[in-house]
């Protein structure tokens, strides 16, 4: 979260760029054994977007609780997700052509890349568009307004509208892009080559 930076460049000078969150429920040989599923997965027009509700942020709450009344997948979650397996949390994300999504605050969540490792279509709050971890993604994701919470229709029709164009070369090619970019591997990799650089400057 880069929120604090300012904070930490008081006590270091080692600072290097933010590193975003990534998909860490699924390992990547897991999602490469089961890609077939992906293809062969149901997908629901309705989209998912189960959170948790955080009692300090009553304003995320109040939408979710909107949305909710457009979209019964849409809403509050119950704290037991963690508790079920692999595969049913796999089932659960690819019966769906896209998925909204309404982080904390200004945060990236890991469900954005969640979505796209599933085959899906992000979403996400137009605030976030310009993050540099979205930056290669942007042919896959779509943006609301919050003037479109009241009449959220179009904005999933016209993400379903894209994952109808794009088929199954889309439900091959979202994961492929979200594991070379935004599985755990890679950010760690990222992490890991800040470190090179801080190390040797030279370089």
């Amino acid at each position: 979260h880069p929120h604090h930076n300012e904070t930490y460049a008081q006590v270091t000078k080692a600072m290097g760029r933010p590193v975003s969150a990534a998909v860490i429920q699924w390992s990547r040989d897991y999602l490469s054994e089961h890609r077939d599923r992906l293809l062969a997965a149901t997908r629901d027009p309705e989209p998912l977007g189960r959170h948790i509700l955080y009692p300090q942020f009553p304003e995320r709450n109040a939408l979710l609780q909107t949305l909710n009344t457009h979209f019964k997948h849409v809403g509050p979650a119950a704290r037991t997700y963690h508790d079920r397996t692999e595969l049913d949390r796999l089932d659960e994300w690819a019966a769906h052509m896209s998925h909204w999504i309404v982080p904390v605050r200004g945060d990236l969540p890991i469900r954005v890349f969640d979505a796209l490792i599933t085959g899906g279509v992000p979403i996400l709050p137009a605030s976030l568009r310009d993050l540099p971890a979205l930056a290669a993604l942007q042919e896959h994701l779509f943006y609301f307004e919050p003037s479109d919470v009241a009449a959220p229709q179009a904005i999933v029709e016209a993400a379903n509208a894209h994952f109808r164009k794009q088929g199954e070369a889309g439900v091959l090619a979202r994961p492929e892009l979200a594991m070379a970019t935004s599985h755990l591997d890679a950010r760690v990799q990222e992490i890991l080559a800040q470190i090179y650089g801080y190390l040797n400057p030279a370089n």
